[in-house]
């Protein structure tokens, strides 16, 4: 039996309780109940499948019954994330309890949780993988010592997780942890070694296991030793799975674009430019790629941010419909010219530029072309402006002068954000593309040439978010056998001005 009680909620006049079956999509039951009284939960088939039923409280407000609460679940939905993440910890007996009810009743409904528990516990070892991760770690203990047949997913969650763990724990030994992509290159030869003979005997145990996560693991293994083609096959045999959990738990979605052949498609953006612009004898162009309503939520921010550094010119890049994009383009021009009269200022701020393009009618996934196009535009900018190329996502925050950072980066042909060791295993996430430094010399122009080729040829696929730092794995893996001698450093090595503020997805919401 569970106990509602409607004083939780603030309801303290009778109310009504609306019970919905989620499986058959329609109202269980209905009733109406007095004040101060609370609902009880008797029904056998609801108190055994939980999951495929949810509830609101109703009261009479302006004589109509209107929601008091959104629609709840009978049990804490949230509590498998906050026990993955370490934010809960609870007896061996009780988290067993909790495992039992997902494995023994393997409802569908219980998806949505079971996918954000595991999205975070992963997520935490990504970014801090020098915590413990305890209740991980008894996961992986009371999976191998219960009795229950543990159903499919569950069998590759485990292993995914116990897979990260030890790799993880393998990282540290090493005390390789800190280090980013870029730097396993020049590590010791013992440690390296040592990281290959373990990712090997990984590759080796997980080649006798039939599951989707292995073959995706097995293939995150291959990649990480730079075994393109091997790693290629291996995640293409993930995807083959006819359960297709990947696409279910929206785990790795990036492994749909991971690739090794590439073929001979060729576009080029109609890219036209907004008004006369002259060329401003700038060193570097700042470069950002987004449709019309991106503009709204961050324009006025970045163009704030263009005044207040005032050297610095950033060129927009608009994709949208034909009428839609013309007339943002124009807009937005005329309110950063508002901005500079109504703040009063003089004409030593440098003003934006831009360009535009009309949405491409065989793209699958707009918004992954939104985030791609500054890749696939930035050699004709470079070429425009005669300046090197500071590639940014819209929604970053700067929060500080860019001049030390900037001088940084100019030490090198191309400057790029890796990521740590751990979560570098992921290709789709070893470079990430919120910051891209790009020198106007040959060697960086080939390395654009590579990216956007990767980028042209995947942008028919389905799930193709992430696409535009896959091909930037790509490009750094093939730019050496073009040219050995290009200096490609790491971003992340240096204070950085910059990031993407929490309000953004409320900004969003809009």
């Amino acid at each position: 039996m569970i106990e509602i009680n409607p004083n939780q909620f603030d309801i303290y006049t009778d109310y009504r309780m609306v019970i919905y079956s989620i499986n058959r999509k329609e109202f269980d039951k209905i009733a109406v109940i007095h004040a101060n009284n609370t609902y009880l939960v008797e029904d056998n088939y609801i108190l055994n499948n939980l999951s495929d039923f949810k509830y609101k409280l109703q009261v009479i407000e302006n004589g109509k019954w209107t929601n008091k609460t959104k629609y709840l679940k009978f049990y804490d939905d949230t509590l498998l994330e906050k026990i993955f993440t370490d934010k809960l910890q609870v007896s061996n007996q009780k988290y067993e309890e909790i495992l039992e009810r997902y494995w023994i009743s393997n409802s569908e409904n219980y998806i949505p949780e079971i996918k954000t528990a595991f999205a975070q516990g992963v997520r935490r070892m990504w970014l801090s993988p020098s915590l413990s991760f305890n209740n991980l770690e008894t996961l992986i203990k009371l999976s191998k010592q219960t009795d229950i047949a543990i159903p499919s997913l569950w069998e590759n969650i485990i292993l995914y997780i116990e897979e990260l763990l030890n790799f993880n724990r393998e990282l540290n030994a090493l005390e390789l942890s800190e280090h980013n992509y870029s730097m396993l290159t020049n590590i010791e030869k013992s440690k390296k070694q040592a990281l290959k003979k373990y990712i090997n005997s990984r590759i080796s145990y997980l080649n006798k296991i039939d599951l989707e996560f292995s073959k995706l693991l097995t293939g995150l293994f291959y990649s990480y030793l730079g075994d393109r083609e091997n790693a290629s096959i291996a995640i293409k045999d993930a995807h083959k799975s006819k359960e297709k959990y990947i696409l279910k738990m929206k785990i790795d979605l990036g492994s749909h674009t991971y690739n090794n052949d590439i073929d001979n498609i060729e576009y080029n953006p109609n890219i036209k430019f907004h008004n006369d612009i002259q060329v401003n004898n700038k060193d570097l162009t700042i470069i950002i790629s987004l449709d019309s309503t991106f503009l709204k939520y961050y324009g006025v921010q970045l163009f704030y941010t263009i005044i207040a550094l005032k050297e610095y010119h950033f060129h927009f890049h608009l994709i949208d419909d034909d009428e839609k994009v013309t007339d943002s383009v124009v807009e937005a021009a005329e309110l950063f010219k508002h901005m500079i009269k109504f703040m009063s200022l003089s004409k030593d701020v440098i003003e934006p530029t831009f360009s535009y393009e009309n949405r491409p009618l065989f793209i699958k996934d707009i918004k992954t072309y939104y985030a791609c196009s500054r890749f696939l535009i930035a050699k004709d900018i470079m070429h425009k402006f005669k300046s090197n190329a500071l590639i940014i996502d819209a929604d970053l925050y700067i929060f500080d002068n860019l001049k030390s950072y900037v001088s940084n980066l100019e030490q090198y042909d191309i400057s790029l954000p890796f990521s740590a060791a751990l979560h570098s295993l992921y290709p789709w996430r070893r470079i990430m593309a919120g910051s891209v430094f790009l020198k106007n010399n040959e060697s960086s122009l080939a390395f654009l040439n590579l990216v956007k080729k990767y980028i042209v040829n995947n942008l028919t696929k389905e799930n193709t978010w992430t696409l535009d730092q896959n091909a930037l794995s790509y490009a750094y893996e093939k730019i050496y056998d073009i040219y050995p001698n290009i200096n490609i450093g790491s971003s992340t090595s240096y204070y950085t001005p910059f990031y993407q503020p929490p309000i953004r997805v409320q900004i969003e919401k809009n």
